[in-house]
């Protein structure tokens, strides 16, 4: 054994030891008597041998050690794999699982990534996990904006990176349907989503008292980072259900949540929007790599501009287009995004897209509401209108106009300009506005 590794192994079991005093508040001679008597030893002190970096001999005394110090320490498993790693022992996975039961579950459930490479959102990653990141934050982060705009793949690309990093043991990724086929997603289905992402069976099966107690335990012990997608789709108010998880995370362990409705308050939040024209035109390239539409992929900026400018720079309408672009030139598929009719049979690509991304919000909305929208609509793409301006479009009170400026703010269908505190600019997102001037209207 190299003497690099007696000295790793040194520095790493006298790490662990000092973890466990600071954890029960005891003598370092009491936790090394307690390892000693754990390991059936009743004479001598091994633990002060081996912090001077003799390794032990026998490997049933090693798994054993490591056991007890994860165990006593709530170390890591980062830390598992450098203090195995300073030997020469074998069976590693198996006492990884043993221990480490619930990030093995947790992995199996995560989604498989949904794109190739993320395009123009690095920044944001970065940020976002800055800030789970940080222990003086609060616990949630929350990824708002209109469908199809990226919010679960930069959920994924914040949890990919952050488990790469070692910010967090392990995630546990709570999709819509985690409370089964066709029902919203309630509080008592998260718990019991995320006790089965920990290892727990049936975690509510006991009642929600006793799985939030088992539930807070292991992500009080551990860092997890939840991932609650698509809230905007829970049969219980989605801020009730952010609030509860809360609860339920202790120093070390992080939400984040995506919807397509605005959290208000007790979240970090993030609104994403479109991808600019230099990453939107880039992610047209990469899809159409991808798919062999060799011409599209060669294309230039300025050749693939109109059709960014057009969807707004959503991903998933750049992806309808790359489709589309196969068989149709630019001018035709940038048109057909801006005079949608929804009316059109289920067939038509450009209706399915359109109802799909707005049609849910749309319908949770009241009449002064839609008719703000429709005002805002005939006001300049990008540039919209202060609350006056708003206010003489609309035809509406202050009172009203304040009201429903909150419920399309809440549902994310407005977008903020410039901003200060005596005056905000409001707009619509460009697929926003393409579908206000479809025949939307005509459908109540």
């Amino acid at each position: 054994m190299s003497t690099r590794n007696e000295e790793r192994f040194a520095g790493l079991l006298t790490e662990a030891v000092h973890t466990i005093k600071r954890h029960t508040s005891k003598p370092i001679a009491a936790v090394q008597d307690e390892l000693m008597y754990a390991l059936g030893r009743e004479t001598g002190n091994p633990v002060e041998y081996w912090r001077k970096g003799h390794i032990p001999a026998s490997q049933a005394e090693f798994v054993q050690l490591s056991r007890e110090l994860v165990v006593r320490g709530n170390l890591s498993r980062e830390w598992l794999h450098r203090f195995w790693g300073c030997t020469d022992f074998v069976g590693l996975v198996e006492v990884e699982r043993e221990l480490f039961p619930a990030q093995e579950t947790a992995r199996q459930s995560l989604p498989q990534r949904p794109y190739e490479r993320l395009v123009g959102r690095e920044e944001l990653t970065g940020e976002i996990l800055g800030c789970l990141i940080d222990e003086a934050r609060k616990g949630l982060v929350a990824i708002d904006g209109m469908g199809g705009i990226g919010k679960t793949a930069l959920a994924y690309a914040v949890m990919e990176q952050a488990l790469h990093g070692g910010a967090f043991d392990s995630a546990v990724w709570v999709r819509e349907d985690a409370a089964g086929p066709g029902e919203g997603l309630t509080y008592a289905g998260t718990l019991n989503a995320i006790g089965l992402g920990l290892g727990l069976r049936d975690a509510t099966g006991r009642g929600i008292a006793a799985a939030e107690e088992r539930i807070a335990g292991l992500l009080r012990a551990q860092r997890i980072l939840l991932v609650l997608d698509n809230l905007e789709t829970a049969a219980e108010p989605q801020a009730q259900i952010a609030a509860q998880v809360a609860e339920l995370l202790g120093p070390h362990s992080r939400a984040l949540l995506t919807s397509r409705q605005r959290f208000v308050h007790g979240v970090y939040h993030i609104h994403l929007g479109g991808l600019s024209s230099a990453h939107g035109g880039e992610l047209l390239r990469q899809e159409a790599q991808a798919r062999g539409v060799v011409h599209v992929a060669q294309a230039g900026p300025e050749e693939l501009a109109r059709i960014v400018g057009q969807t707004g720079g959503s991903p998933l309408a750049l992806k309808l287009a790359v489709g589309q672009l196969a068989y149709q030139p630019a001018d035709v598929v940038a048109a057909r995004f801006q005079s949608v009719r929804l009316l059109q049979e289920e067939t038509d690509e450009y209706a399915r897209f359109y109802r799909s991304i707005f049609f849910p919000s749309w319908k949770l909305l009241s009449g002064e509401g839609r008719q703000l929208l429709v005002a805002m609509s005939h006001f300049a793409p990008g540039v919209g209108g202060t609350f006056p301006a708003l206010k003489a479009a609309a035809g509406l009170p202050i009172d009203a106009l304040a009201e429903r400026i909150d419920e399309l703010w809440r549902l994310a269908f407005l977008e903020i300009g410039e901003a200060s505190v005596s005056s905000i600019r409001y707009y619509l997102h460009t697929l926003t506005r393409h579908f206000v001037l479809s025949d939307i209207v005509q459908m109540g």
